[in-house]
This record gives C-alpha cells, sequence and structure tokens, in this order.
C-alpha cells in the first residue's frame, strides 16, 4: 500500500489527469457493454474488482511502477539509492556509500563533478572539498572512499564519476 501512495504522491499533479481519463474511458465502456453484452459486463467487473484488490495490497503488482512511470513521463524525477553507483565492484560501491542517505548522495555527486571538471580527475585539494562538501564529515570520508577505489591499480573494475552512470545502468538492482 505505501508503494502506492509513494506513486501517487510523487505525481500529484498528473494523477487527477490520469485518473479523470481512466474514469471517462471506464464509464464508457461499461455503458455500451452493459447494453450489448450483460454477461460479458458482469464477468469483466468481477475480475476487475479481483485484480483491484490484488493490484492495492501487493507492492509488487504492475500499478505501482506504472504510477512511477506516469509521474517521470510527467516530469518528476523519482531517484532511488540503487541508482547511485560509485564503482563497477558491488563491495567498492557499498564501502563508499557507506552510512549516506539520499541527500548526502546528491552532495558526493556534485563533489566528485567538480572534481572531474574542475581539476580534471586530479584530487580536491581540502579547503575546495570542505566547501564543496559543506564541511559534512560523512561526505568528506566517502568522498576519500571513492578516492582511495579510484586509485586502487584494477584491470577489471573502475570507479564511476557521476555523469558515466548511464553507460552502467545495468549495475543497478
Amino acid at each position: 500500500m505505501s508503494g502506492i501512495y509513494t506513486s501517487l504522491r510523487s505525481c500529484f499533479p498528473c494523477y487527477m489527469i490520469l485518473l479523470a481519463i481512466a474514469t471517462l474511458v471506464v464509464i464508457y465502456f461499461i455503458s455500451v457493454l452493459h447494453k450489448k453484452h450483460p454477461q460479458i459486463f458482469w464477468t469483466i467487473l468481477i475480475t476487475s474488482a479481483v485484480v483491484t484488490i490484488f493490484g492495492l495490497t501487493t507492492q509488487r503488482f504492475v500499478l505501482p511502477r506504472f504510477l512511477r512511470a506516469f509521474s517521470l513521463l510527467c516530469g518528476r524525477s523519482q531517484t532511488n539509492v540503487e541508482w547511485f553507483v560509485y564503482d563497477t565492484d558491488p563491495r567498492n560501491d557499498d564501502f563508499i556509500k557507506g552510512n549516506l542517505n539520499q541527500r548526502d548522495m546528491r552532495i558526493l555527486d556534485r563533489v566528485l563533478m567538480q572534481e572531474k571538471n574542475l581539476n580534471n580527475g586530479m584530487r580536491l585539494d581540502s579547503t575546495t572539498l570542505n566547501e564543496h562538501a559543506n564541511y559534512d564529515p560523512q561526505i568528506i570520508d566517502a568522498y576519500d572512499r571513492w578516492r582511495k577505489c579510484k586509485d586502487m591499480r584494477r584491470s577489471y573494475h573502475k570507479s564511476i564519476y557521476p555523469d558515466e552512470r548511464r553507460l552502467y545502468r545495468y549495475l543497478r538492482n
């Protein structure tokens, strides 16, 4: 139930439009179907009631995913913590993330992009790092962990800058 509530809340301005369109279509088909084929009407009505009850009680059903996709079409950005990938090795990725929440990961993304754009991939100095990390020790520690993974000489795995994530989207859970 919480998945549907989150999905509806994330697309707040758009779900009323979707609901109105769906209601009009359903009312039209109910009136046409009830007049022409009453047996099919009752079969569809009972089946839709069962599917609705199942859909509202199960979070893994299609409805929450559909509403989330609809909210993304309406311009909302809904990002999960799994979408923040910092390393192609899952162990190093968990090591880098540590206990960061979504807000802290966004700040870490900003710090990493500053490193890539301003310093051409070289380590930021402590003053610049503190300014961009808002003097938060958790973010500074996460940046140090990311640099530690970046500085390792590896042939198979690599550390990822935020703008390179689209190339590694298969790593998302």
